[in-house]
């Protein structure tokens, strides 16, 4: 059944690295504050947040890349204010790297996916809406 907690409502919703696999995800009964480190978070991995990569010299954002501990240190120092008003504690790049695999998700091949877009809706008390039957 589907149902949804008060509060702020974030969708992400993302793709392989070759533009196939689109999925949609929503988390739901979050505070203002969880909602916008949330939207700030999976930002780096969407095709509107170009970091400037040290290596290669190319900018890029960490979507369908290989993220390692660099990328996740970054996140973890550049989003520590807000997740600390978020979830009362320090970001790690640990932390950071969970959150990776549980906001936006894995492709086949282990790389991050890529996010194609971010909504937030705001609901001031549950909703469960009901299931219509008989319709086809």
């Amino acid at each position: 059944m589907l149902k949804f907690k008060a509060g702020y409502i974030v969708e992400i919703d993302t793709y392989e690295n070759d533009g196939d696999n689109s999925k949609t995800e929503y988390f739901d009964g979050l505070t203002k504050e969880q909602a916008i480190f949330i939207t700030k978070f999976v930002d780096y991995f969407s095709e509107n947040h170009w970091k400037y990569n040290k290596n290669s010299g190319n900018r890029h954002n960490f979507g369908n890349t290989d993220v390692g501990s660099g990328e996740y240190e970054l996140i973890s120092k550049e989003l520590s204010e807000e997740y600390k008003l978020a979830y009362g504690e320090e970001l790690t790049p640990d932390n950071a790297s969970d959150m990776g695999g549980n906001y936006i998700g894995w492709t086949d091949y282990d790389l991050i996916r890529e996010v194609d877009g971010i909504k937030v809706y705001y609901i001031p008390e549950a909703f469960n809406p009901q299931v219509v039957t008989g319709l086809n």
